[in-house]
């Protein structure tokens, strides 16, 4: 509304009005006004415009366009990412999209058992037997400790996570990852069922000395080969 009060045209770009590089990047300095969402210029307001830089606003539009948390850019918009094409396939639920953390049903929402569980209760250092991460443990140093992860964010997430979450993600979301180009590895953790993610979590409780907060179930069936295998 500004630039079109000033007496600019729906294709006027950034760089021809200010005669500078756009904050967000040179990539956005030649993209006319109406490639913004400016509803006066006809621009596609679902994969244009200001929403496009905030991850909440985004989210909302889309769901409310009927894309999915597994929605990439490049299915709903049909063209290349503002960003860059790197972020073409990345799903709507990897851009913050806090109403897709906890739907295990979709790829992304099973895949925030994982990055959320990492996100509140921190590691201290990486377990890699190659040491080829980034901040590698010392012989005989625990990944967390409570110092850095005995929170009650911590405890509070751990204690939002339910068995019927971990069957739901391990049934449904993890093996629609095979679909996805940015997260089809992550399908893998379908097949391993949900005791490895059990016992994953487990470990991570223990670790930051937050057992008692835990949801999970305790039971293990035996006569699986997964819940023998752990004897």
């Amino acid at each position: 509304e500004r630039w079109l009060d000033d007496g600019h045209a729906c294709n006027s770009t950034w760089a021809t009005v200010c005669g500078t590089g756009h904050p967000l990047g040179d990539n956005f300095s030649d993209a006319p006004l109406s490639d913004y969402g400016c509803s006066q210029c006809g621009g596609n307001t679902t994969c244009s415009g200001p929403h496009v830089y905030n991850p909440e606003q985004l989210c909302e539009r889309w769901l409310a366009e009927g894309e999915t948390c597994d929605s990439t850019w490049l299915e709903a918009c049909g063209s290349d990412h503002p960003g860059g094409s790197q972020y073409n396939e990345w799903p709507l639920g990897l851009n913050g999209c806090s109403p897709c953390q906890g739907d295990y049903t979709t790829c992304v929402g099973a895949y925030s058992l994982i990055t959320e569980l990492e996100a509140w209760c921190p590691r201290d250092c990486e377990d890699c037997e190659d040491g080829n991460c980034d901040n590698p443990c010392a012989d005989n140093q625990p990944e967390r400790t409570a110092a850095t992860c005995g929170t009650d964010e911590c405890g509070d997430y751990l204690a939002s996570v339910t068995d019927e979450d971990l069957s739901t993600a391990v049934e449904v979301g993890y093996p629609s990852c095979v679909n996805s180009t940015a997260l089809s590895s992550v399908a893998i953790y379908g097949s391993m069922g949900a005791f490895y993610l059990n016992q994953y979590y487990r470990s991570v409780a223990r670790e930051c000395e937050l057992s008692d907060r835990l949801a999970l179930s305790t039971d293990i069936d035996y006569t699986t080969c997964v819940g023998a295998y752990s004897l």
